[in-house]
């Protein structure tokens, strides 16, 4: 009996084996070439979807700053356009971070593409605000800040250029002032 069980067991792994060295061969032939009925129309391949943006680079006093991947909420609100510009909440880089609020343009015709977030702030940043720039545990406000956008369908490109201000000018290790400049691929969502 227990040599019955032996013999199935070794003639099992053989079928198997003999299987597995056939594979090759198989796998080796040309398939049969596919044609299509005469009335059916040629069609072109689907291209690949758009990738979206896994991080992106703001310049930041003449340095290069990594931060995590940017998303744009669009609001369309009858005659005006609104913008939401963050950074993506799941990322490891927890020590950068924006979160720009922006009212863009107004009028029947009113778009995203081309418009121009041009904004002038106070000298002093003193209302409790969470817009702005996060870098590393400090908050900078916008207080001279331009920003224009591509509408590119699933990703929009945020131009941006300006300056930033330190929200606590009592931390004496930050920079009172951030001048920043980047090209942002944030990726789409519309309401």
């Amino acid at each position: 009996m227990l040599r019955k069980k032996r013999l199935a067991s070794i003639s099992g792994r053989a079928g198997c084996l003999f299987v597995l060295l056939l594979l090759p061969i198989a796998c080796d032939r040309a398939p049969a070439p596919a044609t299509a009925p005469a009335s059916s129309p040629a069609t072109a391949p689907a291209s690949p979807p758009a990738t979206l943006p896994s991080a992106c680079i703001l310049q930041i006093n003449d340095a290069a700053v990594p931060f995590p991947a940017a998303r744009i909420l669009i609001q369309h609100d009858g005659d005006s356009v609104s913008a939401l510009l963050v950074t993506d909440e799941a990322s490891d880089s927890a020590d950068n971070s924006f979160y720009l609020s922006m009212n863009l343009a107004n009028g029947p015709e009113a778009k995203l593409d081309d418009a121009v977030w041009d904004f002038k702030g106070a000298d002093r940043v003193v209302e409790d605000s969470p817009d702005g720039i996060f870098l590393k545990g400090c908050q900078y406000r916008p207080s001279a800040v331009k920003a224009t956008f591509h509408d590119r369908g699933a990703v929009v490109v945020v131009h941006i250029i300006g300056e930033f201000q330190l929200v606590d000018p009592t931390d004496t290790n930050a920079p009172a002032v951030l001048r920043v400049s980047a090209d942002i691929d944030a990726s789409a969502r519309r309401q």
